[in-house]
């Protein structure tokens, strides 16, 4: 059965490629999203040209995450701060836009 629900929260997972020893290597978390309407998707996103309306909407609708830890190993909570400190990371924002995306359709990408 469909359930018509007013909002909807979905966890799903983020793959970030960093480079690290002179490669690149992926690292994963998992995002906590409020998924908006089309209509809000479409009004927040633009044409997807402005990096910044971009990480502002990424923002608003990251609502929170697992799987994301400091140097020292010790698990980064979900805040304010630290969310802002993520999306000042450019490889994070495209892989978080990725997410969203995904997240939005449900799954429904190529194997």
């Amino acid at each position: 059965m469909f359930v018509l629900a007013e909002e909807r929260v979905v966890e799903w997972p983020v793959k970030v490629h960093v480079v690290k020893d002179g490669r690149s290597v992926q690292q994963a978390f998992t995002a906590t999203w409020r998924i908006p309407d089309i209509d809000a998707v479409d009004e927040g996103i633009g044409d997807g040209r402005d990096p910044r309306r971009l990480r502002d909407f990424l923002s608003e609708h990251l609502v929170g995450w697992s799987g994301i830890e400091d140097a020292a190993g010790k698990a980064v909570a979900y805040g304010d701060d630290a969310k802002a400190a993520l999306l000042r990371w450019s490889d994070a924002v495209e892989a978080l836009a990725i997410s969203f995306s995904e997240a939005v359709r449900g799954g429904r990408r190529k194997n």
